[in-house]
């Protein structure tokens, strides 16, 4: 392998990395964009309702959905400023 050969690999190992890393780094700050693309094959879950609820001056997220694996419960999401967390309950 001749120099200019060896040269022209270096090179262009060196402009796919800095690529790379450009696309990581202008993708990964904006999370709409890091989520549409780390995402882009899988299946989405429509959600039944989603809504936010006033809880003493704090605005409170819940999204709520029936699972695909069993139509007898339905599940819900809470977000708010500093916690989150989720649930399923038997439906009645």
């Amino acid at each position: 392998m001749n120099k200019l050969h060896l040269l022209s690999l270096v090179f262009a190992f060196i402009a796919v990395a800095s690529l790379i890393t450009v696309g990581v780094t202008t993708i990964t700050p904006t999370s709409s964009k890091w989520e549409k693309f780390s995402t882009f094959f899988k299946e989405t879950k429509a959600n039944t309702s989603a809504y936010n609820v006033e809880a003493a001056g704090w605005n409170v997220r819940v999204i709520e959905w029936i699972p695909n694996d069993n139509p007898n419960y339905r599940c819900m999401f809470i977000a708010g400023t500093e916690k989150a967390g989720s649930s399923c309950y038997p439906a009645t």
